[in-house]
């Protein structure tokens, strides 16, 4: 761990490892584009219990991996 910050420290000093990128514009919809995507937001879809049990299987292991 101690390595890591220091190299962390070590980069940021050297201007190598950038700040967060700023937020780009979010574009803005019209007309039947934004009815369509309105209508959409109003009506999500519904998850079965096996397609949450399933999603949740994959994102532990996701987290495992990325804990190697």
């Amino acid at each position: 761990m101690e390595n890591n910050t220091y190299l962390y420290i070590s980069l940021i000093k050297k201007g190598e490892l950038d700040m967060a990128r700023p937020i780009k514009e979010t574009p803005i919809l019209y007309g039947e584009d934004a009815r369509h995507f309105e209508e959409r937001m109003k009506h999500p879809r519904k998850e079965t219990k096996e397609q949450r049990e399933e999603r949740l299987k994959d994102y532990e292991y996701f987290i495992k991996t990325l804990k190697k």
